[in-house]
């Protein structure tokens, strides 16, 4: 929720106490985006009780979290990675080369269910998919889309100044942007009915890194976390 020019509020869902970083996409009226960074401390989550009064921030419609780090999974470039969500879903990585930095990743995954037959996905803020990157030194952070890792703020404020200069919105343009209006559109990738998630990028740097891939399934957002070690580039 926005307070302010500058101010924005986030609901925090009922995250274990600890110390956790914050990543935070930002883009300026510019255009340029860029990613902030804090750490903050969460206490125990509150007993409410029936008398509580206090008023709450009511949770964005598209949050989503998850704290099953246990399924994180060590990729393997050798042959098929699977990660085993809670509810039977399955998250394949099929065999792929070997990672190296600024070299093409192979971010593909097939969402399968319990039985192993492939799932449906549904739009997620637009999208068939969210994936983020996270170096273990915390140096490298991205939050990707299937049709890269620009921000869609920053791409709609693209496609509103074209249409105020030009007068003109081109619906058939390869990669509008997300319309206003609650009417999303999938930024080049069919509205849904895939169970195949591929996101481009190259890891900029060797290391070890964690991959968060997202995806909804019958309304639900569902997060598969996969381990891998990235070589030295060619």
């Amino acid at each position: 929720m926005r307070e302010g020019d500058n101010t924005f509020a986030v609901a925090v869902p009922p995250l274990p106490a600890g110390t956790y970083e914050l990543f935070c996409d930002l883009t300026l009226m510019s255009g340029y985006s860029s990613t902030a960074t804090n750490f903050v401390q969460l206490p125990p989550v509150p007993a409410r009780t029936t008398a509580d009064t206090s008023v709450c921030l009511m949770p964005d419609s598209d949050d989503s979290w998850a704290t099953n780090a246990a399924v994180a999974v060590r990729e393997n470039s050798g042959g098929e990675t699977i990660c085993h969500l809670p509810d039977g879903t399955q998250v394949v990585w099929p065999a792929h080369p070997a990672l190296r930095a600024r070299m093409d990743a192979g971010l593909r995954f097939t969402v399968r269910d319990r039985a192993g037959q492939p799932v449906e996905l549904e739009p997620y803020m637009g999208m068939l998919s969210h994936a983020a990157v996270l170096r273990a030194d915390g140096r490298v952070f991205a939050h990707l889309h299937p049709a890269g890792n620009y921000s869609m703020a920053a791409q709609m404020l693209f496609d509103a100044r074209k249409a105020a200069e030009t007068g003109v919105t081109n619906p058939a343009d390869p990669m509008p942007g997300m319309m206003m209006g609650g009417s999303m559109m999938m930024m080049g990738h069919p509205m849904g009915g895939s169970s195949d998630i591929s996101i481009p990028y190259e890891f900029p740097s060797p290391g070890d890194y964690r991959v968060w891939v997202q995806f909804k399934i019958k309304g639900q957002v569902m997060t598969a976390i996969f381990d891998a070690t990235v070589g030295q580039g060619g």
